[in-house]
């Protein structure tokens, strides 16, 4: 499964011991993925209310955690995950507003809410640009490009995705937004001081 691949990669240096939201989740199986590689803590935001009594669980609806994150009783997450949900934001399908934005603008706010130089993985299908309506949206090289706005991409598992027609892979993404970067000639990549 690619989110284990994802994981046994970059776990050890962006999950193990951090904070972390989900984005999406109407069962818990990502929550569990993240708490067996070490997460912390792990707080998951979905559309309907969602109970839970794990105590490294905390769930909100998008409205409550708005509130809470303006107000600063939320600090910002170390890392982010979605599978199979940003696709969906804006259509109505979940009882959304319906917004023709709605994907993107959430990616925006988890510029906000992931830290400067923090990891967000991210499963959506793709790889040719369709609407399926309301039902979810496919990203190719249209829309993907407007989604990873302010996002570096670091790597997609599996890596010859965009040669096919049809597929989910996991996008590690990190937030460059406030970060402090710098190259690194003899390896050819880019540090990030505030995270790494």
């Amino acid at each position: 499964m690619d989110v284990y691949q994802v994981l046994d990669k970059f776990a050890r240096r962006t999950v193990l011991k951090r904070r972390g939201i989900v984005i999406g989740s109407e069962t818990p199986w990502l929550e569990a993925f993240l708490l067996e590689f070490g997460a912390s803590q792990v707080t998951t935001l979905e559309f309907g209310a969602i109970k839970s009594t794990h105590p490294q669980i905390s769930t909100f609806t998008p409205q409550d955690f708005t509130i809470k994150f303006l107000q600063g009783e939320i600090a910002p997450f170390d890392f982010g995950f979605s599978f199979s949900s940003i696709e969906h934001d804006g259509l109505g399908r979940y009882g959304d507003v319906l917004n023709p934005a709605g994907d993107l603008e959430t990616m925006a706010r988890m510029l906000h809410v992931i830290k400067p130089g923090g990891f967000f993985f991210l499963a959506v299908p793709c790889c040719v640009d369709a609407l399926k309506w309301n039902a979810h949206r496919i990203y190719g090289p249209l829309r993907l490009k407007y989604l990873f706005a302010g996002w570096k991409i670091v790597t997609v598992v599996p890596e010859n995705v965009m040669q096919s027609t049809y597929s989910q892979p996991v996008w590690v993404l990190q937030n460059t937004v406030g970060c402090k970067e710098s190259f690194d000639f003899m390896s050819g990549i880019w540090k990030f001081k505030d995270y790494l």
